[in-house]
């Protein structure tokens, strides 16, 4: 009977939750509408610049490239399609653009989630196989293998979201908690509002658990081949020359503290969204989860798509000096710059290391 009475009241949660997003304090919605469209302009600017970057020294030969292409296009139709409406609710305090737009939202956030997270699952097992199985590499990435596994997962992503949306299995319902729209169902016997919780830890497996493992298997044996490498290398080339000993530290550094990077900034990004998922959909309910942990799904899951040209820029010297010229109005044209692919300079590619399998 308790939990009868739960359920039907779930729509009253809804009621109090939209209470709380238009009553509160001054202080308040200007700390939360600021913080959210700093991530919304990093994310547009800053993915904007990556692109930028690419495209001056853009080559199909390079995967890498096209990986990082991808998953920046994903960030910035993130940052144009999603983060303004919910920009607009912060700072108005309700939802006043309508159904379609809610339903618009609602499949992008999770669209564009799963889509980036398949992107850097292809993006992890490239990089285990040009650096651990670098025999096999070019057999196995190809420029035509590579963009139609893109395709392939990126198209199953949508159809996998849309064929239930469109049926009416699942709708787009705003959650002032999130100050988003998620995914809800209708509950015809008890007429509210409720996480489907099978469904979802389905998704959380497809797309959130499998890739975690994928990802963190990759580069856990990335890094233990640079260890390896390092370790059977290092004395050799103490002992017959200090010169390319320094320059081959250097390539393993920039390329381990790259990889660190990006592991470390996807952990912290998602972490909190697949903890989340995990405690409304099979733990609680989610009206007993407190608004400020419910709005740190959106925020976190805003900020991976800011963080990513923030990682570049931060853990790797070459595309930091491209952010530096392109702000500086000090355009090249391609023939003229130096830091493509096989130049003396390093590469805006993270750099690679030969390892024998």
């Amino acid at each position: 009977m308790a939990n009868n009475l739960s359920a039907e009241s779930g729509d009253e949660h809804f009621a109090t939750f939209a209470e709380s997003l238009e009553t509160r304090s001054t202080g308040l919605v200007i700390v939360e509408s600021a913080f959210f469209l700093l991530i919304t302009f990093t994310s547009l600017f800053g993915n904007f610049l990556l692109c930028v970057v690419l495209f001056k020294n853009f080559s199909f030969q390079s995967l890498t490239n096209i990986l990082i292409l991808a998953l920046s296009l994903a960030d910035i139709l993130m940052g144009a399609v999603c983060m303004p409406l919910t920009c607009g609710t912060l700072i108005h305090g309700k939802w006043t653009y309508g159904d379609f737009a809610c339903q618009i939202q609602c499949f992008f956030i999770y669209f564009l989630a799963f889509a980036s997270l398949q992107t850097i699952v292809v993006t992890s097992l490239n990089r285990f196989y040009r650096v651990v199985k670098p025999t096999k590499y070019r057999r196995i990435f190809t420029v035509k293998k590579t963009i139609g596994t893109l395709v392939v997962l990126w198209l199953s992503s949508a159809l996998i979201l849309t064929i239930p949306l469109a049926t009416g299995a699942l709708g787009a319902t705003f959650n002032p908690a999130k100050a988003a729209c998620v995914i809800y169902k209708k509950d015809a016997a008890m007429e509210h509002k409720s996480y489907p919780a099978v469904l979802r830890g389905l998704l959380l497996l497809i797309f959130a658990v499998i890739p975690s493992v994928v990802i963190f298997t990759c580069y856990f044996k990335i890094f233990r081949a640079v260890g390896e490498h390092f370790t059977r290398v290092a004395p050799l080339l103490n002992s017959q020359n200090r010169r390319p000993k320094s320059r081959v530290n250097s390539r393993e550094m920039r390329t381990t503290l790259t990889l660190f990077a990006v592991v470390l900034v996807f952990v912290l990004s998602w972490l909190p969204v697949f903890v989340i998922e995990i405690i409304q959909a099979f733990a609680i309910d989610w009206w007993r989860i407190p608004r400020e942990v419910q709005l740190l799904w959106t925020f976190s899951g805003s900020f991976s798509s800011a963080a990513n040209p923030l990682v570049y820029g931060l853990a790797n010297s070459s595309y930091r000096k491209e952010y530096k010229r392109l702000l500086a109005f000090k355009w090249q044209r391609r023939n003229e710059a130096r830091d493509i692919e096989g130049s003396r300079t390093p590469s805006v590619v993270m750099a690679t290391l030969n390892i024998p399998s």
